[in-house]
């Protein structure tokens, strides 16, 4: 039965119809014609909800372009038609905090964070997210909780790293010794 679900998630995101829109949108958004290029890829999403690269292609676009308000209605949107995948969570977050809309952005976080206390990966793309914007109270937070859930050495190793690029080598050391003692 999951073979048959993954063979068939497979050809539905080689369909050729989708190859050529794909396509279509690139050559649109090189051209500077952006309005077209979101069309065409949100065509594509209408008929394939699942199509991860024209989700990505969408949401460069967004960054790119500092298209911030687009992209909060775009993850909005998938959010609310598929509230069990962890990544809208921390898509529509990263959009609300490029708008300034602060509150916001730690509201669906931490709401994301809630829901998916459980799920490793989602605490990983958060850590990540949060050094991506230096958020270093995020970071410590969100570390702690993964700690409390998973154990001590938790991401202490990709902390301890994280911490040492920015300079904060008491932290970095102290992450670095979790990892050693409880790996």
């Amino acid at each position: 039965m999951i073979n048959l679900i993954v063979v068939s998630i497979i050809s539905a995101q080689l369909n050729p119809t989708t190859i050529s829109a794909v396509k279509t949108a690139r050559m649109l958004e090189k051209k500077g014609d952006l309005n077209g290029a979101i069309a065409v890829y949100e065509s594509i999403l209408t008929n394939n909800p699942d199509h991860a690269q024209s989700v990505q292609n969408l949401k460069n676009i967004f960054l790119d372009h500092q298209k911030y308000e687009k992209g909060i209605d775009f993850f909005k949107t998938r959010l609310s038609q598929n509230p069990h995948d962890f990544r809208n969570y921390s898509e529509l977050g990263e959009f609300y905090y490029l708008n300034g809309q602060l509150k916001d952005a730690n509201n669906i976080w931490y709401s994301g964070i809630n829901k998916f206390k459980h799920n490793r990966s989602f605490y990983r793309i958060m850590i990540s997210l949060f050094g991506k914007y230096g958020l270093d109270e995020n970071i410590s937070k969100t570390l702690n909780r993964g700690k409390n859930t998973f154990g001590k050495s938790f991401l202490s190793y990709e902390a301890g790293i994280y911490y040492q690029a920015h300079q904060v080598y008491d932290k970095a050391m102290e992450q670095y010794i979790l990892h050693l003692i409880h790996e």
